[in-house]
């Protein structure tokens, strides 16, 4: 059982602006970035997928792009 709430213990809020401020202090722009290649290698595969499925479904349909 906790004592506090969760949110007492984590000390008073800082705005966005200031967290923002103390990556770019520390890491610089490489800060923001970090987590980005990861990310798109997770997405990567559902994304394509996605759009495979998408697009077999359209071409069974009969419903192909006409340019």
């Amino acid at each position: 059982m906790m004592s506090q709430p969760l949110l007492a213990s984590m000390g008073p809020r800082r705005s966005f602006l200031s967290i923002a401020r103390d990556i770019h202090a520390e890491e610089g722009v490489r800060g923001f970035l970090r987590g980005l290649g990861p990310t798109f290698l997770r997405a990567f595969p559902s994304n394509a997928s996605a759009l495979f499925v998408y697009e077999h479904i359209l071409s069974g349909l009969g419903a192909e792009k006409v340019i």
